[in-house]
């Protein structure tokens, strides 16, 4: 698919919206003629929304950015790139031909007007109006039409950006204005630009807002949304951080295990996106808290990029090596020799700069997993797709959208000890595979003995997002039905919270439900006849949620207890019992972060060999001069909590079960 870039056509003279909209009064004063309000493509009509109890528009979705002015990805595609590879996007639509007669006037009223030929729209006081008479038919890119699935209608997929005059129209963020009078629903919202839908004119229908949902609706739905979970304050953390870094943007993850054989575990990271090393980083820990920057580390001379990190001796000598994935370029894997010295053994695995030849649009991830996949006792590596790829020539300023196959779950089977070995890649081609995200778990959560994976996913509504093994390597793909509908699933993990013998999953969910924006936090029961849900947090809004979790025994009872960070760079610790419940874990001890740096991963491990799990937890985010200043001055850092029983008073006193 192929998406017309907006910044390619030339630069317009902005106003104000106040200072546009006293230049129409004071024309329609003078009996002036009326600026134009935009060409068929620019204008075209926002679908009719749906009604409460069926599913709702889809609201903008988020490609690993959620932050408006953080163009993290874009500025990582032309700073990797300079000149961005793959294929020019397509021109915009053009302004009709023929001047101002071919021009729509502004009416002084919401009754319906001519409209020459052209037109779809035109804009009175700053609201667009939408009118059903001719348009000019507007044709795909590519000359292939999406199906909106709800009201049917055919569209295709423009590509806006934030360098211009936007802003949001409603409250649910799912249309946006742009430029002086041009509205759209938003299908995609990028760093540095929006995806929105260009309806089929000759489809159009006059748009009308939702209907308000009823109070019986919006309790079913608040009723659905409440923490079955009681209180306690059974632990004390203190910080573990000797040594960590305090600044720089850590993401997307990190693997903990212990690289030199000294018996303690160490920190495995990939570089910092911003504001820290370019290159790998291992922190090696003295298993007391205190933690140092391996100086023996030689690495490949290659350029390396943020993404997800995971630990394991693929070759099978003994030592510990380094698989990498990493935004827009790929997947790589360093063969460690235990002294500190790595070397590349990427043969098979897709890993590509862009803009310096090979497919650049091809296969990037920022989450891994590591599993033996196919059985054969080595292990193999799992990744999830990342999703779009934005691209910018840095010569014309000019940015879009890179041809990607950055979508679905791909395994990548461990050849390495066979003659000519690397990386034999597994997939199942894009049957619901073009979901992407940043998370990815492994586990047995159907109980056949093989293992399966699940996915988060930054595609609206997504629920196919569990890979069932199959024998000889494959998987299918399976709806998770106790998934909470018309939601984005932000992160998982998996673990057999109730001790059954089957894996569990636990997934934080932003859900647009009744015309509002909720979050939850949920516990999904794999059972023999289906899932079962328990909900561990839940509010109204968006204002936080968790971004990462982990599973783990913090307080060394031998359950399985649950982590989290959250959006604002909150922790989370909820305590297991075993049985699937939990409690949740009161920590004033851990503040979150200052100006509310974004948690991107944590893990549970004991550090310090004491029988209780520590958590390690990376943030990273960066202030916007013009959203939010404050936000996140140190653009980040890597903490770690460690935990002890709090007193037997204090313990006894909030100890309520569930």
């Amino acid at each position: 698919m192929k998406f017309p870039d907006r910044s390619q056509t030339a630069p317009a003279v902005r106003f104000s919206r106040p200072a546009l909209l006293a230049v129409l009064a004071l024309a329609l004063a003078a009996g002036l003629p009326a600026v134009a309000c935009g060409s068929a493509a620019e204008l075209a009509p926002a679908p009719a929304a749906a009604a409460p109890g069926s599913a709702p528009q889809d609201p903008p979705q988020q490609a690993g950015a959620d932050e408006p002015e953080d163009s993290e990805d874009s500025e990582d595609a032309a700073s990797a790139a300079g000149e961005s590879a793959g294929e020019e996007p397509a021109a915009a639509a053009q302004e009709p031909a023929g001047g101002d007669e071919a021009r729509p006037k502004v009416p002084t009223t919401r009754e319906e007007v001519e409209i020459p030929e052209g037109a779809t729209a035109v804009d009175i006081g700053g609201f667009g109006v939408h009118v059903p008479r001719k348009r000019r038919a507007v044709e795909p890119p590519d000359g292939e039409w999406l199906a909106d699935p709800v009201s049917e209608r055919r569209y295709f997929l423009e590509r806006l950006p934030k360098s211009e005059t936007w802003s949001w129209v409603n409250d649910d963020h799912t249309h946006i204005r742009h430029g002086a009078v041009g509205m759209y629903e938003v299908e995609t919202e990028l760093d540095d630009a929006f995806l929105v839908r260009v309806y089929d004119p000759t489809e159009g229908t006059h748009w009308e807002p939702p209907r308000p949902p009823t109070a019986e609706e919006l309790a079913a739905v608040a009723a659905a949304f409440q923490a079955a979970t009681s209180d306690s304050d059974r632990l004390r953390f203190a910080a573990l951080d000797r040594g960590l870094p305090d600044r720089g943007q850590w993401r997307n993850g990190f693997d903990v295990a212990d690289m030199n054989g000294d018996g303690h575990l160490d920190i495995v990271h990939g570089p910092a996106r911003k504001g820290g090393p370019s290159t790998p980083m291992i922190l090696l820990g003295d298993g007391a808290g205190g933690w140092r920057r391996w100086p023996e580390v030689r690495l490949p001379n290659v350029r390396y990029a943020y993404g997800d990190v995971r630990a394991a001796d693929f070759d099978g000598d003994g030592h510990l090596d380094v698989a990498l994935a990493q935004h827009l370029q790929g997947v790589q894997v360093l063969l460690g020799d235990g002294k500190g010295t790595f070397r590349l053994a990427s043969k098979g695995l897709p890993w590509e700069l862009p803009g310096q030849g090979g497919d650049a649009g091809g296969f990037s991830s920022r989450a891994l997993a590591i599993a033996d996949w196919n059985g054969d006792g080595r292990p193999d590596l799992l990744a999830l797709g990342e999703g779009p790829r934005p691209a910018r020539e840095s010569g014309h300023g000019t940015r879009g959208l890179l041809p990607s196959s950055s979508f679905g779950v791909a395994v990548f089977v461990n050849e390495l000890g066979r003659d000519g070995g690397g990386w034999s890649r597994v997939d199942q081609g894009l049957e619901f595979g073009e979901v992407f995200g940043d998370a990815l778990a492994v586990g047995d959560f159907d109980g056949d003995g093989r293992l399966d994976f699940v996915t988060s996913s930054n595609v609206f509504g997504r629920r196919h997002l569990l890979g069932i093994g199959a024998e000889g390597g494959g998987w299918r793909y399976t709806e998770v039905d106790a998934l909470r509908p018309d939601s984005f699933t932000k992160a998982v993990a998996a673990a057999d919270f109730d001790g059954d013998g089957r894996d569990d999953l636990a997934v934080s969910q932003v859900s647009n439900q009744a015309g509002k924006w909720w979050t939850a936090l949920d516990v999904l029961y794999s059972r023999p006849d289906g899932w079962r849900r328990r909900t561990l947090a839940a509010g109204e809004g968006r204002g936080d949620f968790a971004t990462a979790l982990a599973a783990g025994d913090v307080d060394g009872d031998g359950s399985t207890d649950l982590a989290a960070v959250t959006e604002a760079g909150a922790t989370w610790v909820f305590l297991g019992d075993g049985e699937g419940f939990f409690t949740r874990e009161s920590s004033p001890e851990i503040p979150a972060m200052l100006g509310g740096c974004t948690g991107y991963h944590v893990a549970i491990v004991d550090v310090d060999a004491d029988g209780r799990g520590e958590l390690i937890e990376a943030y990273a985010g960066e202030p916007s001069a013009v959203f939010d200043p404050g936000r996140c001055p140190s653009l980040g850092a890597i903490r770690a909590w460690d935990p002890h029983p709090a007193a037997p008073a204090v313990a006894a006193e909030s100890g309520a079960t569930p």
